[in-house]
C-alpha cells in the first residue's frame, strides 16, 4: 500500500525515485485489472425473459419480468434466489468470480484504509454485467442485493453499492437501488403511459416518506452550472411542494472530499516533475499530499456521521446519460479520484450510504437524480442501508411482499 511506501522511505529503505514510481504504479494498477466476472446464460430462461419484457410491476411483484443472474454459489431454491423468483424475476443465468475473491468484506472502520479489502470489494462489487440489450440482474450474495441492466424494463441498474462514489461504469436511466427489499420501494411506478421517466422517492411502495432531507452538491466550486444541476433543482423543488424540507448540505460532505481531490493532484504533480526535483523535496512533498488526503478522510467521515444522522435521506447530482452510457456516480464531488487505488480505497470505506437514483426526462437526454439513504455509523457499506432505516416504520404500517 501507499502508505508502506512512505513507511519505507522514512526509514531509507528505498530512495525518493523509487517511492515515485511505486506511487504511481499502484495509482494506475486498478485500471489495468481484467473483468473478474463470468457468465452463463440459459438461452430458453432469456426467451422467458424477453416475452415477460414490459409486464408492469406490481407492490407483490415489483421485479415482474426482470431477466436475473444468479451468483453460481447458490442453488435455485436459496433464500436470496427464491425471493427474487417470488417478486417475479426471471433466472436467466449464472455469475461467477473469475479472480476467487469471494463475497463482499465488510467495511468496519472508516478512519482505517485497507488495501486488501477494497481490492476484495472492487472485484466482487461486479463493475461489468451488461451483455447488449437484454436486461439482466445480478444476485450476488445473501444479502439479498442484486444487480439489473434493464433499460427496456424502466431499469438501469439495481446492485451491490459498497460505497456510493466508485461505481464508475454503472449503465443509466433507471432506478438503483442497494437491496431486493429496497428494489420493491424503488420500483413502483417505472414509466408513466407514454413511456417517459417519472421523478420518483424509493419509499413510495412502503406507504413511507421522507420528510426531512439533506441537499448535496447543488453548488460545487469550480464548475459551471449545467442540466445536472437543474435537475437537481427540478427535484428539490419537487420534494419540497411535497411538504419534505429540503437542506442544503454542501458544506458538510464537500469540502473534505475537494482536499482529497487536490492531495491526488499534488501528488500527480510531484510524479510528474521528480527529475526535476532533489530526493529530500519529492520525500517532503509525497508525505504532504498523503497527509492531506488522510486527514481529508478523516474529516469527511466525522462530518458524514455528524450529518447523517439529522435526514432521513440525501439527494445528491448523478451525472446520468443516455441509456446504456457509463457514467461516474457523483463525478462532480470526486471528479478522477474514483478511479485510482487511493480514491477507490478512501471512498469504500468512507461511504455509509446506500444510494437509489430517479429518472427524469429533460428533452431528449434522460438525467438522473440520487436519493443517498443514511445508515447508522457502523453499518457496513454493502447492507441494505435504506432498509434498514426504514424498515421499521414500513412494517409497523402495513406487511409487505419480502
Amino acid at each position: 500500500m501507499l502508505f508502506e511506501v512512505l513507511d519505507d522511505l522514512v526509514h531509507r529503505r528505498r530512495c525518493a525515485s523509487e517511492v515515485v514510481v511505486a506511487s504511481r504504479a499502484q495509482l494506475r494498477s486498478l485500471e489495468q485489472r481484467p473483468d473478474p466476472i463470468a457468465v452463463s446464460l440459459d438461452d430458453a430462461a432469456l426467451e422467458e425473459a424477453r416475452a415477460l419484457d414490459g409486464v408492469a410491476p406490481s407492490p407483490s411483484r415489483p421485479l415482474a419480468g426482470v431477466p436475473v443472474l444468479v451468483d453460481a454459489r447458490l442453488s435455485d431454491g436459496e433464500g436470496v434466489v427464491a425471493r427474487a423468483r417470488s417478486l417475479g424475476a426471471v433466472v436467466v443465468g449464472r455469475v461467477w468470480s473469475t479472480t476467487g475473491s469471494g463475497p463482499l468484506p465488510a467495511l468496519e472502520d472508516p478512519g482505517v484504509v485497507d488495501e486488501s479489502c477494497a481490492t476484495r470489494v472492487l472485484d466482487a462489487a461486479v463493475s461489468r454485467v451488461a451483455l447488449g440489450a437484454v436486461p439482466l440482474a445480478l444476485v450476488p450474495d445473501a444479502l439479498g442485493s442484486l444487480r439489473v441492466a434493464a433499460a427496456d424494463v424502466g431499469l438501469a441498474s439495481v446492485h451491490v453499492r459498497p460505497w456510493v462514489l466508485g461505481d464508475a461504469e454503472r449503465l443509466s436511466d433507471g432506478v438503483v437501488a442497494a437491496t431486493l427489499s429496497e428494489t420493491a420501494w424503488a420500483i413502483d411506478v417505472l414509466r408513466d403511459p407514454e413511456g417517459r421517466g417519472r421523478l420518483l422517492t424509493p419509499f413510495t411502495l412502503g406507504q413511507w416518506r421522507p420528510t426531512r432531507i439533506g441537499v448535496w452538491g447543488r453548488v460545487t466550486p469550480g464548475r459551471a452550472r449545467t442540466d445536472e444541476d437543474a435537475v437537481l433543482d427540478e427535484a428539490a423543488s419537487a420534494l419540497e411542494a411535497d411538504g419534505v424540507e429540503c437542506i442544503d448540505v454542501d458544506d458538510a460532505f464537500c469540502a473534505p472530499w475537494w482536499s482529497l481531490v487536490e492531495a491526488r493532484r499534488a501528488l500527480e504533480a510531484i510524479a510528474t516533475t521528480q527529475t526535476e526535483r532533489t530526493a529530500r523535496e519529492v520525500a517532503t512533498g509525497i508525505v504532504a499530499a498523503f497527509v492531506a488526503a488522510e486527514n481529508a478522510v478523516r474529516a469527511a467521515s466525522a462530518r458524514v456521521r455528524r450529518v447523517a444522522g439529522e435526514f432521513d435521506a440525501l439527494l445528491a447530482p448523478s451525472t446520468v446519460g443516455s441509456s446504456g452510457a457509463r457514467t461516474r456516480a457523483g463525478e462532480v464531488v470526486v471528479t478522477d479520484d474514483d478511479t485510482t487505488e487511493v480514491g477507490r480505497v478512501h471512498v469504500a470505506n468512507l461511504a455509509k450510504l446506500a444510494a437509489t437514483s430517479i429518472p427524469v426526462r429533460r428533452g431528449d437526454r434522460s438525467l438522473g437524480v440520487e436519493f443517498l439513504a443514511t445508515s447508522e455509523p457502523r453499518a457496513v457499506a454493502a447492507a441494505a442501508c435504506l432498509a434498514r432505516r426504514v424498515a421499521p416504520r414500513v412494517l409497523a404500517a402495513r406487511a409487505v411482499p419480502w
